[in-house]
């Protein structure tokens, strides 16, 4: 697995416990999409795709925010699995 990629999934899996254990209902998109703008472009094709959109104010609703972020660290790993194929 390349380095990078296996930086965005652990600051991933940070952001996710994080916000999994917060009480708050919103979470801000900006701390998901700084670690998807990360990854490689020789890497994942079309990382716009894994960017989270927001509520027009900045947010996502919590539980919206955690599935996206646990699918995403499943893509990463499974499309950087893949390429060690």
């Amino acid at each position: 697995m390349g380095s990078k990629i296996l930086q965005v999934i652990a600051a991933l899996e940070k952001l996710h416990d994080a916000a999994s254990e917060s009480d708050r209902d919103v979470w801000p998109v900006s701390s998901v999409n700084r670690w998807i703008s990360q990854i490689p472009a020789d890497a994942v094709q079309d990382t716009k795709s894994l960017m989270l959109e927001d509520d027009g104010a900045g947010d996502a609703d919590i539980d919206f925010l955690l599935a996206h972020v646990a699918s995403t660290i499943a893509f990463l790993e499974a499309a950087d699995g893949a390429d060690e194929s």
